[in-house]
């Protein structure tokens, strides 16, 4: 079964859905590892989905972005996800 991914947010347009402001230092340190592409995504990158609304993450890269994440309350934005995934292609 073949999942439909759609969509390319930058990080602002991730705290615009979210209706979360983060921090000048970690707006930066998602800037520098955000990958425009999600065709290959290397172990130290991530790229945000609209539909479904969700990161998708390289392993290395995993928990960091997590931690990072965990620092903000999102009990009040549109839920999303983070999904780990190993050089493939989506």
């Amino acid at each position: 079964m073949t999942t439909i991914k759609l969509g390319n947010l930058s990080i602002s347009q991730f705290e615009e859905r979210t209706k979360v402001k983060l921090s000048a230092k970690d707006v930066k340190w998602l800037n520098e590892h955000r990958q425009q592409s999600a065709r290959a995504i290397n172990d130290d990158e991530f790229h945000i989905f609209d539909i479904p609304f969700r990161f998708i993450c390289g392993l290395e890269i995993y928990e960091d972005l997590l931690k990072m994440l965990r620092k903000y309350n999102f009990s009040k934005s549109t839920p999303f996800g983070i999904q780990r995934v190993h050089n493939e292609h989506t």
